[in-house]
Protein backbone atom coordinates (compact mmCIF):
# COMPACT_ATOMS: atom_id res chain seq x y z
CA UNK A 1 0.00 0.00 0.00
CA UNK A 2 1.52 3.37 -1.00
CA UNK A 3 2.47 5.84 1.71
CA UNK A 4 0.53 8.92 0.62
CA UNK A 5 2.15 11.17 3.24
CA UNK A 6 5.67 10.34 2.15
CA UNK A 7 4.70 10.76 -1.49
CA UNK A 8 3.67 14.30 -0.56
CA UNK A 9 6.97 14.81 1.29
CA UNK A 10 8.88 13.78 -1.84
CA UNK A 11 6.92 16.21 -4.02
CA UNK A 12 7.33 19.02 -1.47
CA UNK A 13 11.10 18.67 -1.22
CA UNK A 14 11.66 17.95 -4.90
CA UNK A 15 10.01 21.29 -5.58
CA UNK A 16 12.12 23.12 -2.99
CA UNK A 17 15.43 21.40 -3.73
CA UNK A 18 16.90 24.01 -6.08
CA UNK A 19 16.55 26.81 -3.51
CA UNK A 20 16.84 24.82 -0.28
CA UNK A 21 20.58 25.30 0.34
CA UNK A 22 20.37 29.08 -0.07
CA UNK A 23 17.31 29.21 2.17
CA UNK A 24 18.92 27.41 5.11
CA UNK A 25 22.23 29.26 4.76
CA UNK A 26 21.25 32.79 3.76
CA UNK A 27 17.58 33.47 4.55
CA UNK A 28 16.83 34.84 8.03
CA UNK A 29 15.51 33.55 10.43
CA UNK A 30 15.97 30.03 9.03
CA UNK A 31 19.69 30.61 8.54
CA UNK A 32 20.12 31.57 12.21
CA UNK A 33 18.15 28.55 13.40
CA UNK A 34 20.06 26.13 11.15
CA UNK A 35 23.45 27.60 12.11
CA UNK A 36 22.54 27.11 15.77
CA UNK A 37 21.50 23.52 15.08
CA UNK A 38 24.72 22.79 13.17
CA UNK A 39 26.82 24.03 16.10
CA UNK A 40 24.77 21.92 18.51
CA UNK A 41 25.15 18.78 16.40
CA UNK A 42 28.87 19.36 15.99
CA UNK A 43 29.31 19.83 19.74
CA UNK A 44 28.11 16.24 20.28
CA UNK A 45 30.08 14.58 17.48
CA UNK A 46 32.87 12.29 18.62
CA UNK A 47 36.02 11.83 16.55
CA UNK A 48 34.75 10.62 13.18
CA UNK A 49 37.95 11.04 11.18
CA UNK A 50 38.21 8.28 8.62
CA UNK A 51 34.96 6.63 9.78
CA UNK A 52 32.18 5.51 7.47
CA UNK A 53 29.03 7.44 8.36
CA UNK A 54 25.37 6.71 7.71
CA UNK A 55 23.49 10.00 7.33
CA UNK A 56 19.70 9.71 7.16
CA UNK A 57 17.67 12.70 6.01
CA UNK A 58 20.70 14.36 4.42
CA UNK A 59 18.74 16.77 2.21
CA UNK A 60 21.16 18.89 0.16
CA UNK A 61 23.99 18.27 2.58
CA UNK A 62 23.70 20.90 5.33
CA UNK A 63 25.13 18.49 7.94
CA UNK A 64 27.06 16.48 5.34
CA UNK A 65 29.36 19.49 5.04
CA UNK A 66 30.16 19.22 8.75
CA UNK A 67 31.00 15.53 8.36
CA UNK A 68 33.36 16.39 5.49
CA UNK A 69 34.95 19.19 7.51
CA UNK A 70 35.63 16.70 10.29
CA UNK A 71 37.37 14.37 7.81
CA UNK A 72 34.81 11.58 7.86
CA UNK A 73 35.50 8.65 5.58
CA UNK A 74 32.78 7.53 3.19
CA UNK A 75 29.36 9.07 3.89
CA UNK A 76 26.28 7.06 2.92
CA UNK A 77 23.84 9.94 2.46
CA UNK A 78 20.17 8.90 2.45
CA UNK A 79 17.16 11.01 1.52
CA UNK A 80 13.68 10.33 0.22
CA UNK A 81 13.89 13.16 -2.35
CA UNK A 82 16.01 12.51 -5.47
CA UNK A 83 16.13 16.23 -6.25
CA UNK A 84 17.50 17.06 -2.80
CA UNK A 85 20.27 14.49 -3.28
CA UNK A 86 21.38 16.35 -6.42
CA UNK A 87 22.32 19.29 -4.18
CA UNK A 88 24.84 17.33 -2.10
CA UNK A 89 28.41 18.65 -2.03
CA UNK A 90 30.64 17.35 -4.81
CA UNK A 91 32.84 14.77 -3.10
CA UNK A 92 33.96 11.24 -3.89
CA UNK A 93 33.40 10.48 -0.20
CA UNK A 94 29.62 10.77 -0.58
CA UNK A 95 27.42 7.86 -1.66
CA UNK A 96 23.90 9.25 -2.35
CA UNK A 97 21.04 6.83 -1.66
CA UNK A 98 17.41 7.62 -2.48
CA UNK A 99 15.25 5.60 -0.09
CA UNK A 100 12.62 5.79 2.61
CA UNK A 101 14.46 5.87 5.91
CA UNK A 102 12.32 3.21 7.57
CA UNK A 103 12.83 0.81 4.63
CA UNK A 104 16.61 1.14 4.60
CA UNK A 105 18.57 -2.10 4.31
CA UNK A 106 22.20 -1.55 3.33
CA UNK A 107 23.58 -4.81 4.74
CA UNK A 108 26.24 -2.69 6.50
CA UNK A 109 26.88 -1.59 10.05
CA UNK A 110 28.36 1.74 11.10
CA UNK A 111 30.06 3.24 14.15
CA UNK A 112 28.38 6.60 13.58
CA UNK A 113 24.87 7.44 12.34
CA UNK A 114 23.40 10.92 11.88
CA UNK A 115 19.63 11.30 11.60
CA UNK A 116 18.43 14.83 11.01
CA UNK A 117 14.88 15.59 9.96
CA UNK A 118 13.77 12.16 8.79
CA UNK A 119 11.92 10.92 11.89
CA UNK A 120 9.32 13.66 11.74
CA UNK A 121 7.90 12.35 8.46
CA UNK A 122 7.95 8.56 8.88
CA UNK A 123 4.69 6.76 9.72
CA UNK A 124 6.36 4.67 12.46
CA UNK A 125 9.15 6.41 14.36
CA UNK A 126 9.84 3.34 16.50
CA UNK A 127 10.55 1.31 13.37
CA UNK A 128 13.08 3.90 12.23
CA UNK A 129 14.89 3.67 15.57
CA UNK A 130 15.05 -0.10 15.02
CA UNK A 131 16.35 0.29 11.46
CA UNK A 132 19.09 2.65 12.63
CA UNK A 133 20.06 0.23 15.41
CA UNK A 134 20.21 -2.61 12.88
CA UNK A 135 22.71 -0.53 10.89
CA UNK A 136 24.89 0.16 13.95
CA UNK A 137 27.62 -1.77 15.67
CA UNK A 138 27.39 -2.19 19.44
CA UNK A 139 28.98 0.92 20.92
CA UNK A 140 28.15 3.02 17.86
CA UNK A 141 26.75 6.52 18.25
CA UNK A 142 23.53 7.88 16.81
CA UNK A 143 23.39 11.65 16.49
CA UNK A 144 19.70 12.47 16.47
CA UNK A 145 18.36 15.89 15.52
CA UNK A 146 14.61 15.98 16.03
CA UNK A 147 11.83 18.58 16.39
CA UNK A 148 10.69 19.41 19.90
CA UNK A 149 6.99 19.06 20.71
CA UNK A 150 6.77 22.59 22.12
CA UNK A 151 4.95 25.63 20.72
CA UNK A 152 7.54 26.22 17.99
CA UNK A 153 7.31 22.56 17.01
CA UNK A 154 3.53 22.94 16.88
CA UNK A 155 3.87 25.89 14.49
CA UNK A 156 6.14 23.84 12.24
CA UNK A 157 3.67 20.96 12.24
CA UNK A 158 0.94 23.43 11.23
CA UNK A 159 3.13 24.63 8.34
CA UNK A 160 3.25 21.09 6.99
CA UNK A 161 -0.39 20.37 7.78
CA UNK A 162 -1.39 23.30 5.58
CA UNK A 163 0.45 21.49 2.78
CA UNK A 164 -1.30 18.19 3.49
CA UNK A 165 1.72 16.60 5.18
CA UNK A 166 1.70 14.86 8.56
CA UNK A 167 4.64 15.98 10.70
CA UNK A 168 5.56 14.38 14.05
CA UNK A 169 7.11 16.20 16.99
CA UNK A 170 8.73 14.59 20.02
CA UNK A 171 9.37 14.97 23.74
CA UNK A 172 12.29 13.84 25.89
CA UNK A 173 10.03 11.17 27.37
CA UNK A 174 9.14 9.78 23.94
CA UNK A 175 12.77 9.65 22.81
CA UNK A 176 13.73 7.87 26.05
CA UNK A 177 10.94 5.35 25.41
CA UNK A 178 11.99 4.67 21.81
CA UNK A 179 15.65 4.42 22.77
CA UNK A 180 14.99 1.89 25.53
CA UNK A 181 12.82 -0.29 23.28
CA UNK A 182 15.31 -0.40 20.40
CA UNK A 183 18.71 -0.84 22.03
CA UNK A 184 19.90 2.73 22.44
CA UNK A 185 21.07 4.56 25.53
CA UNK A 186 21.00 8.36 25.75
CA UNK A 187 24.59 9.53 26.18
CA UNK A 188 24.25 13.32 25.85
CA UNK A 189 21.75 15.99 24.85
CA UNK A 190 21.70 19.62 23.81
CA UNK A 191 19.29 22.03 22.09
CA UNK A 192 19.11 24.31 19.08
CA UNK A 193 18.00 27.92 19.05
CA UNK A 194 14.85 28.68 21.10
CA UNK A 195 14.73 24.98 22.08
CA UNK A 196 13.27 24.36 18.60
CA UNK A 197 15.15 21.10 18.25
CA UNK A 198 16.17 18.25 20.53
CA UNK A 199 19.65 17.01 19.70
CA UNK A 200 20.88 13.76 21.22
CA UNK A 201 23.88 11.51 21.18
CA UNK A 202 22.69 7.93 21.71
CA UNK A 203 24.91 4.89 22.15
CA UNK A 204 24.05 1.44 20.78
CA UNK A 205 23.97 -1.13 23.62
Amino acid sequence: MPDINQDKVVKHYNKRASTYTDMVKKTFPMSAVKTSEKKAVRSLLKNIEGSEILEVGCGTGFHTETLLEMNAGKIFAVDISPEMLKGLPASDKIVPICAKAEDLNLDKKFNAVLNSGATEFVPDALKLFEVLRNHSNTGAYLYLHITNGNFLGFLLSMYYKMRGISFNTFSDKKIEEYAKKTGWQIDAKTNGMFNWALIYRLKAV
